[in-house]
């Protein structure tokens, strides 16, 4: 455990924005395959399985550039207030703004053009307290190492 804790903060800016940004696209993977789970009641079709495992890399790719650029990855989660709140909320409703605009520029990729458009409000209502849960996660974990 000691050298684990000597590795994270030997240089705590880079493994900790690592860590959140490997959290978070594993939270915005899940938050996607939720999203059709609810779409599709329960019961993802074939067909839209596949086209969920085709357009994953892109809106995770998307998601975190935009979080990213948001500068989601530059303050600290420990002294977390409204104005971090309101930039988290605004930063998932951009991501899935980006998310949905690349996919109508792709809209002739038939995996592009088959999701449902339902997908996209679900993703961006989700993502918020997926990420602000994964962000505290984090926050723990930094605290515990």
């Amino acid at each position: 455990m000691e050298k684990l804790s000597a590795v994270w903060h030997h240089r705590p800016r880079t493994w900790r924005t690592l860590a959140f940004l490997a959290l978070d696209a594993a939270v915005l993977a899940l938050s996607l395959y939720l999203a059709f789970l609810v779409r599709f009641d329960g019961r993802i079709a074939p067909r839209y399985l596949s086209i969920l495992f085709s357009v994953l890399p892109l809106a995770v790719g998307v998601k975190v550039v935009v979080l990213a650029s948001l500068g989601m990855y530059r303050f600290s989660w420990a002294y977390v207030g409204m104005e971090e709140l309101v930039k988290t909320v605004l930063a998932c409703a951009g991501g899935s703004l980006a998310f949905a605009g690349m996919l109508f520029a792709l809209r002739h990729w038939p995996a592009a053009a088959s999701v449902p458009r339902s997908i996209i409000k679900a993703l961006g209502i989700g993502e918020v307290g997926e990420v602000i849960t994964a962000s505290f996660c984090c926050l723990l974990l930094s605290c515990v190492l």
